[in-house]
């Protein structure tokens, strides 16, 4: 069995809806926020009041305001979501750079790959594979030294060695928990990230570590939230058996 895991990310919690002539943005309830008759191919929610839209038969990619008006024009070969108002973004030279939410470039297109911005500061690649952290003025603030880095949540963030071990560093570099032994971890929400194991069979087992690096339960989840969105996140040990356990923020 193949573990599953479900992640809640900040949004401006508007999604969008396509059909074969027209575009509806909803909200988490599913009721209509607004509805436009241009087609838009977009699959993201919006941050910071804009999302990804793909421009039919270029694939290019701009931003979309919940208006339905495109206010970034379709130029980039790849986009993410915004994020504390700046958005990774690659050019048709397979660059990465930063984009603010007018669509001006601000951090310049020189990265190989690059992901968002979270409490100041985003993980970018060099052409060596490596990768580090710049702040919001492009400055290199920690460096090229990782091969996977995740987004800061909590003061931290998750780093990978050169020999695929994990760690989570402050926003100095500075190590706060030690090399891991688990197959994955992922971002903090609330004090709590969520990790895996694999099982001997190949299975993937979750389970959920406290910013201390000490394991609030056992890796046993065949299924697992990555957040508490405000409440709680949960655990399913077995979908035929529908046994689930409920971690609330007081742990």
């Amino acid at each position: 069995m193949t573990g599953c895991y479900w992640q809640n990310n900040r949004t401006d919690r508007w999604y969008t809806i396509i059909k074969p002539t027209r575009s509806f943005f909803i909200d988490p309830f599913g009721k209509v926020i607004h509805t436009f008759d241009q087609k838009y191919d977009s699959e993201y929610v919006f941050m910071d009041g804009l999302a990804s839209a793909y421009e039919p038969g270029s694939g290019k990619t701009g931003f979309i305001h919940s208006s339905g008006q495109l206010v970034i024009p379709y130029r980039y070969t790849y986009a993410k979501g915004f994020s504390e108002e700046m958005a990774s973004v690659q050019n048709s030279a397979g660059k990465f750079g930063f984009i603010d939410t007018k669509g001006k470039t601000v951090i310049s297109f020189k990265y190989s790959n690059a992901g968002n911005f979270s409490e100041g500061l985003a993980a970018v690649q060099n052409a060596q594979g490596k990768w580090g952290y710049v702040n919001r003025k492009g400055e290199l603030a920690v460096p090229f030294q990782f091969s996977a880095a995740g987004n800061f949540s909590n003061g931290l963030a998750y780093v990978a060695n050169s020999r695929g071990k994990y760690s989570y560093i402050d926003r100095t570099g500075t190590t706060r928990i030690a090399t891991l032994s688990y197959s994955r971890v992922f971002d903090f929400h609330d004090g709590v990230a969520l990790v895996s194991m694999k099982t001997k069979t190949g299975a993937e087992k979750f389970g959920y570590m406290d910013s201390g690096g000490k394991l609030l339960t056992k890796v046993e989840f065949d299924y697992a939230s990555s957040s508490f969105n405000g409440k709680a996140a949960v655990g399913v040990k077995s979908m035929d058996k529908g046994i689930a356990v409920i971690l609330t923020q007081s742990h």
